[in-house]
């Protein structure tokens, strides 16, 4: 059995490995429903898509603040707007990117968002509340 790395560097790294987690259970599960399960109604979100669009922004959001840094307000990029039968993918896509940017970027790095300043690990948080918000909600 291996034995788990409680070094601040290891904790780190389990929770952005979480966040991953989280988001490719996700991802696989909006992958699975069908076009019309997709555009049925999920308060507070609108449609099970919105859900899955709204974990993307989040993401895709989270991503841009980590490679940016703290030096300036970020040019906000906005996701295109696709198929239905694509969010799964969008969901998948957004969270690799803010994977790959947090295996470079230390937790405790301020980073800006529209909300303002947070650490990186706040924003692995609320990230990740929300990933799981979403993934109970679709179930």
């Amino acid at each position: 059995m291996p034995v788990p790395d409680e070094s601040a560097e290891g904790v780190w790294r389990a929770e952005g490995e979480a966040l991953a987690a989280e988001v490719e259970r996700v991802a696989r599960r909006l992958r699975g429903l069908t076009a019309a399960r997709l555009v049925r109604a999920l308060p507070p979100y609108g449609t099970v898509a919105d859900a899955g669009r709204r974990l993307a922004e989040a993401l895709a959001e989270a991503g841009q603040a980590v490679e940016e840094g703290a030096e300036r307000e970020p040019a906000w990029r906005a996701l295109p707007d696709l198929a239905v039968e694509a969010v799964g993918d969008q969901v998948a896509v957004t969270g690799h990117d803010l994977a790959a940017a947090l295996a470079v970027t230390a937790p405790d790095v301020r980073v800006r968002t529209r909300t303002g300043p947070v650490t990186v690990r706040d924003l692995v948080a609320r990230t990740y509340a929300l990933a799981h918000e979403i993934k109970l909600a679709i179930d």
